[in-house]
């Protein structure tokens, strides 16, 4: 798929966090039909909107949004398709019928039971009102070889029908964790409700949720609790814009429009920036920056600097993406608009003190019109 250079990157490709795929047992029977879209929720109350997406040759794909009961727990946007997924594919999600494209994208970085990946994050972020908004979804995955991409046509008709009926089920209606029935009535605190009975598998029951994204509660202060992707300065802390706009003047406003600035939020309080600096197409530059949830008012913000980042300057990495479960930063930066050569970085992060140390190097020079993953090209020695 062309990647237009207008087209907001949401979630892909700065972070592509994935929902911890365990088995959570047997699902209820199916709960009801709405439009295109089937809804299904466990004894526990695991809920799961499914719908089939095909493709033009007749490929079949399972397409689910999917939410376990804690509060304020993620929505998983899932794809299930017919063919094997491999590690480092690319999905593309594009929504069709909106006033203005969006879509987005990431490569598979685990593969769960019943060949699925799994995009997570919060109920309310841009991706899923905006499934709710459009006709249809395009989900195309890269495999590759013969096979080459593939692309899955989902109809997104009674979506937030399914999705308000996953909140009734799990008592959200008129709560601020709703995915559609948003109110204002508190979340319960996580910590006062009891934890979930473990779920047998039933008989009899069809298993429609036989693999699910199960949450483990927070182990640190580095443990991501909120993702955000905001498309306005106004939503970003002052200290943060001015850090672009003052010190490396950055054109925020385009950038920001464009691309989405990620807003990550840890259990410690403390808080993670990646802001686009400048308008791109391939090679989009970001600053990051860590936000001191207890420093003093001088010192509660600080650019992230990157030794080796390829950049003109320390404080900018290309196509940046946090991966949590290794707490790292990822750069890559591409020679070609073939995206065939170019380099790749990593520096594991320390959230506490804002450091980071260089991992690894990996460097493509050879434009050869082979595509791999960043992650694949060949390590500097």
């Amino acid at each position: 798929m062309t990647t237009d250079p207008m087209r907001r990157r949401a979630a892909g490709r700065i972070t592509l966090v994935m929902g911890s795929m365990l088995a959570a047992g047997a699902a209820s029977a199916q709960d009801g039909r709405f439009g295109a879209w089937d809804v299904a929720c466990s004894a526990r109350v695991y809920c799961v909107a499914a719908a089939s997406g095909i493709s033009i040759d007749g490929d079949v794909a399972v397409f689910k949004l999917e939410r376990g009961p804690a509060p304020g727990s993620k929505v998983f946007v899932t794809t299930g398709p017919s063919e094997p997924l491999e590690i480092n594919m690319r999905v593309d999600i594009d929504i069709k019928g909106l006033a203005e494209p969006y879509g987005v994208y990431g490569e598979v970085r685990r593969i769960y039971d019943g060949n699925e990946m799994t995009f997570g994050g919060g109920a309310r972020r841009e991706l899923v009102q905006m499934l709710r908004r459009g006709d249809i979804a395009h989900v195309s995955v890269a495999f590759g070889g013969t096979k080459g991409t593939i692309t899955y046509h989902v109809p997104l008709s009674g979506l937030t029908l399914a999705l308000l009926e996953i909140d009734r089920r799990q008592g959200r209606l008129d709560r601020t964790d709703a995915i559609v029935a948003w109110g204002g009535g508190d979340i319960p605190s996580a910590e006062a409700a009891p934890p979930p009975a473990p779920e047998a598998p039933h008989a009899g029951e069809p298993a429609t949720v036989a693999a699910a994204p199960v949450e483990a509660p927070a182990e640190s202060a580095s443990e991501i609790t909120t993702y955000h992707i905001v498309y306005a300065i106004a939503d970003l802390p002052t200290e943060v814009v001015d850090l672009g706009r003052d010190e490396l003047g950055c054109m925020l406003e385009d950038a920001v429009d464009m691309f989405g600035a990620q807003a990550i939020r840890f259990a410690g309080g403390d808080a993670l920036y990646i802001v686009p600096c400048q308008p791109a197409d391939a090679n989009v530059e970001s600053y990051v920056v860590l936000q001191d949830a207890g420093g003093e008012p001088d010192n509660a913000v600080r650019l992230v600097r990157f030794d080796g980042s390829n950049s003109g300057s320390d404080a900018l990495i290309t196509n940046p993406e946090y991966d949590e479960a290794l707490s790292r930063i990822t750069a890559h930066g591409y020679y070609s608009p073939s995206y065939d050569c170019g380099y790749y970085s990593a520096w594991t992060l320390d959230p506490a003190s804002g450091t980071v140390t260089l991992q690894e190097s990996r460097d493509k020079a050879a434009c050869d019109g082979v595509v791999v993953a960043p992650a694949d090209w060949p390590i500097v020695p």
